[in-house]
């Protein structure tokens, strides 16, 4: 089994902690805000239009008060030939776009005291015409994938220029035509695939426009390292891991040698395999091994693989991460190391939970 050692020294807090604002929309009668859950695509508003053939789901909340969720009773669109009002469950109300144009939502709903709330939301609906498409785990870069896996990609619907949001709505075919197959989403912003059986390259294909992307589809067996994540954001300014607190990593896998004039490691993203993580010094850290098949924090990865590190004492930190089915089945084995600091007051609330 091969082994090899990699130390990650630093880690940007800003990079790690900072959150993200999901769009807000404001009522004409200034009593709610819709927001709704952007996902991965960033640059998507509360001016961004639904898409045409898409759904998304709302929430709601008192005048812009994040603490004050409300409970919708009822929705009803003025026009259901632009926007259709899908439903109201709790505090969720699913729109779908229909076809182009402007209408009003009039929502009814019910504040955390009690209070019986109106308020009336002007949306937009709008047909799609161009698509863009990205790797989860390396964005603008490249990356590989699994056969027989279940992946999403992200996935930025456009309408005249303007990002369009919504689910359930993929204007897309393969290259060869049976190269995959189109899963189930409920989230904005990705585009749902299993992929084929066969090692190779496939291509996903706009409908809309003359958008293609290309996936390199590998075997496990063709993994020979591993990587975290969050290793491309280090510097000097803070430590990822401290005394008694926990920190959530993404781990890697990569492969080498596999794209043309590519000879340095390249990221797998979503592989759902056999992974195994100790901490071999376990006096300054502990690691506990996660296996997640979704995950909507910070960076959107929906990554399977999380490392929990914990730190224990002051000091170096070391991890063993191994894959049994890399390497033509014969395994390998990458070691991680920390430097442990003590907990700082001003980390206090930055605690990433994952």
């Amino acid at each position: 089994m091969r082994q090899t050692t990699k130390i990650l020294l630093t880690m940007s807090a800003a990079a790690l902690f900072a959150s993200a604002c999901n769009p807000e929309i404001g009522g004409e009668e200034g009593n709610l805000t819709l927001t709704y859950n952007e996902g991965p695509i960033g640059g998507a508003t509360g001016s961004s239009p639904l898409a045409v053939g898409a759904k998304l789901d709302y929430s709601a909340m008192v005048n812009g008060n994040k603490e004050q969720k409300v409970s919708f009773d009822s929705a009803t669109a003025a026009d259901d030939k632009i926007i259709r009002v899908d439903g109201v469950n709790g505090g969720l109300m699913t729109l779908e776009g229909v076809a182009d144009g402007e209408t009003t939502i009039d929502v009814e709903a019910t504040a955390p005291d009690g209070e019986a709330l109106t308020d009336s939301f002007e949306l937009e609906a709008a047909t799609v015409d161009a698509l863009e498409f990205d790797n989860p785990c390396a964005k603008d870069a490249e990356a590989l994938y699994l056969v027989d896996h279940d992946i999403s990609l992200h996935y930025t619907m456009r309408a005249g220029g303007k990002i369009a949001v919504g689910y359930g709505h993929y204007p897309v075919e393969f290259e060869p035509a049976d190269a995959a197959t189109l899963g189930d989403s409920t989230v904005n912003g990705l585009l749902p695939l299993r992929t084929p059986s066969t090692p190779g390259e496939i291509s996903v294909k706009s409908q809309v426009d003359d958008t293609t992307f290309a996936l390199t589809l590998i075997e496990q067996g063709d993994i020979d390292g591993a990587k975290i994540f969050e290793q491309d954001f280090l510097d000097e300014s803070n430590f990822p891991v401290e005394v008694d607190k926990s920190l959530t990593l993404h781990l890697l896998p990569t492969a080498s040698g596999l794209l043309p004039a590519i000879q340095e490691p390249v990221p797998v993203c979503q592989s759902d395999i056999a992974i195994e993580a100790t901490a071999t010094t376990s006096d300054t850290c502990e690691v506990a091994y996660e296996a997640r098949t979704s995950d909507d924090g910070l960076f959107n990865l929906y990554e399977p693989n999380v490392l929990k590190v914990t730190g224990k004492a002051e000091g170096s930190c070391e991890i063993d991460v191994s894959i049994p089915g890399a390497d033509g089945g014969n395994g390998i084995t990458e070691t991680f190391t920390f430097d442990v600091r003590p907990a700082s007051e001003t980390n206090d609330q930055q605690e990433n939970e994952g």
